[in-house]
């Protein structure tokens, strides 16, 4: 009997063997020529036509964009157009400093012992006169100074009567002695003269008779012998402050220079009186 031998692999005994199929004569034959593969390519229906459309206008600022208000950071921006606007922003910006440096003055002042005396005066008088030299150019530019320090929100609540006063605050302040009051009474009698003089020549220009009114009533206040009842002292300060309100080119009326002469002369009689007593 012959022994049968198992196969090695038992898939092997299994599979059928491969049948061969038939192999095509192209394998990828090439694409059939078509009727269409040289047509012309097919006409729109309409003839197309190029749309216009209009953009955005042109912006009248440069460097401005439409969903700005303000121009981006670095770019100058004009204050005035022509020299005149210039010269009255830089008159306007003049009389905003001087009356911030005033009032800073003055308060320094008030303290007593920050500043002396002397230094207060010098500087405060300085400060008047620039006052008045650019009240005289500002007058178009700046009509009313109340006005114009309510609306730029200027911090002037001791400078601004100070300026209209037109002296410092030490002027009321007797600091004469003994040795020296003579000296006043002597200034005192030649300005009194003087001033009358003036009027009497018809001399009523502002530039002339303030400085010498002014000069007067610094020097009564250095006489203690006349004190607190002496009327001419008031007088005198409403009139340095009413020239000092006014150009320094103007001119007082006739009715003004006749009531000026006429307080002049009160006021040296009572002098005269205040001292001789």
């Amino acid at each position: 009997m012959a022994t049968r031998v198992p196969p090695s692999n038992v898939w092997e005994a299994q599979v059928p063997p491969a049948v061969s199929l038939p192999q095509p004569s192209h394998p990828h034959p090439p694409r059939a020529h078509t009727a269409h593969a040289h047509a012309q390519p097919l006409q729109p229906l309409y003839p197309q036509q190029v749309l216009h459309i209009p953009g955005p206008p042109p912006l009248q600022t440069p460097h401005m964009s439409l969903f700005s208000a303000r121009p981006p950071s670095g770019t100058p921006v004009k204050l005035f157009a022509d020299k005149s606007d210039k010269e009255m922003y830089e008159d306007m910006s003049a009389v905003f400093s001087l009356l911030t440096a005033t009032e800073r003055l003055e308060n320094i002042w008030a303290r007593r012992g920050a500043i002396a005396q002397h230094d207060y005066e010098q500087q405060c008088e300085k400060l008047i006169q620039q006052f008045r030299v650019l009240r005289t150019s500002t007058e178009k530019s700046i009509p009313n100074l109340d006005k114009f320090i309510a609306e730029y929100d200027c911090k002037a609540s001791k400078a601004r009567p100070r300026l209209k006063a037109g002296v410092p605050a030490t002027v009321a302040i007797v600091t004469s002695t003994p040795k020296d009051l003579g000296k006043f009474v002597m200034r005192c009698t030649s300005l009194f003269h003087y001033c009358i003089s003036c009027i009497e020549m018809n001399q009523r220009a502002v530039n002339v008779l303030l400085p010498d009114l002014t000069s007067l009533m610094k020097t009564l206040a250095r006489v203690p012998a006349l004190g607190s009842n002496f009327e001419f002292a008031a007088k005198i300060r409403t009139w340095v402050e009413k020239l000092n309100a006014m150009p320094a080119n103007d001119d007082l009326t006739e009715q003004d220079a006749a009531q000026l002469k006429l307080d002049l002369d009160t006021g040296y009689a009572e002098f005269e009186s205040a001292y001789n007593d």
